[in-house]
């Protein structure tokens, strides 16, 4: 099976590893596609399957079209779900708000949602644990210039988004646990909403929310982890986990989407299914 792979980023080279493994040709920024178009129909109409990287940008829809123009297949890659590090997802339409999870999940039978326990059970197992509780609301917060922030939900700050949560909670202590890659100054800016909240700037996430009453987010992958863990998980920004009320069956069916970065057994596995059951 020949791949083509795009990544709709300037400067990363998400799946490129991956590509390689399978033998496949990679196109990165799309300055590249425009300067070399020919180079790209001809990549298209040669290949079998066509993955492009984050289906958000908009540079992303001309690869979609010329796919529909040539009747080739294609799918999205992403980071995993349950953990984000070290794994991939494989979607039919897209990700986040595009997601193809955001339609039915009635195709997860018994067997796949018991393979799907197995693994939670193995992953949780991994952690260390504390106390289950009901203390706090627990809040983690993204990286306001992602285009899973601009595009897929209606803040452009994370203080924002913090207020709607106070709003939301106003009796309930609240905890707020930043993304990994904000600096400390970064986080939050309005004294106000620092005066009401808790900032931990210490501990994990997961760690925190095992004693949470509820977790809180925008449409983190974190999210996915709060949903595995079993905790009451909301969901304000655009995605599954707001589409489907955090029902957990969703938590279950992401990680027959996803794959260790360098599984191609497994990625190919994927493909084969989805591509069985869903028309891409």
């Amino acid at each position: 099976m020949k791949f083509v792979f795009f990544n709709s980023y300037y400067d990363a080279n998400n799946g490129m590893e991956l590509c390689h493994k399978l033998g496949g040709k990679y196109h990165v920024c799309p300055k590249h596609w425009i300067a070399h178009q020919k180079e790209i129909y001809r990549d298209i109409d040669q290949c079998d399957m066509v993955i492009v990287w984050n289906s958000l940008e908009p540079c992303t829809y001309w690869i979609k079209d010329i796919c529909h123009q040539l009747n080739k297949k294609y799918l999205f890659l992403e980071y995993g779900f349950i953990p984000q590090k070290g794994y991939y997802h494989l979607d039919s339409k897209g990700i986040i708000k595009h997601s193809s999870l955001n339609d039915s999940l009635d195709w997860l039978t018994d067997d796949m949602a018991n393979q799907s326990e197995e693994y939670i059970a193995n992953f949780l197992d991994q952690k260390k644990w504390r106390d289950r509780g009901n203390e706090y609301i627990l809040c983690p917060l993204q990286l306001p210039w992602d285009c899973s922030i601009y595009l897929c939900s209606k803040y452009k700050t994370m203080d924002e988004f913090v207020k709607d949560v106070i709003d939301l909670y106003p009796e309930d202590k609240i905890i707020v646990t930043p993304h990994p890659l904000l600096r400390k100054n970064d986080v939050l800016k309005d004294p106000e909403i620092l005066s009401k909240i808790i900032l931990d700037l210490k501990n994990c996430t997961m760690h925190l929310a095992q004693k949470a009453k509820a977790v809180v987010g925008i449409n983190s992958t974190v999210l996915y982890e709060s949903l595995a863990l079993g905790k009451k998980t909301i969901a304000l920004g655009e995605c599954p986990i707001k589409t489907h009320n955090g029902d957990r069956k969703l938590a279950l069916c992401s990680i027959h989407k996803q794959f260790k970065h360098l599984d191609t057994d497994k990625f190919l596995s994927i493909i084969d299914y989805f591509t069985k059951i869903v028309e891409i």
